[in-house]
């Protein structure tokens, strides 16, 4: 098997370093991406549950009103 100078292999050492180094960096990048999609995915979803509250409590207030013939609703 043929010796590698000590030189060389540092050099492919770093040139490797340099491409895990890259990886990472894309990585980092899409986790970055990756995690502002799922923030606002976060905010729509509570957004969502606050106005599904809302609209059950306007429900649930309304509905006993309707039944009984307290409020009409015109057609």
């Amino acid at each position: 098997m043929p010796k590698v100078s000590k030189e060389k292999e540092a050099n492919s050492n770093l040139g490797f370093e340099e491409k895990l180094w890259k990886a990472a960096d894309k990585m980092r990048n899409n986790m970055e991406k990756f995690d502002r999609t799922c923030s606002s995915m976060d905010d729509c979803i509570a957004n969502n549950e606050k106005q599904t509250e809302e609209l059950t409590q306007i429900r649930d207030s309304l509905l006993p009103k309707l039944i009984s013939g307290r409020i009409r609703v015109k057609t």
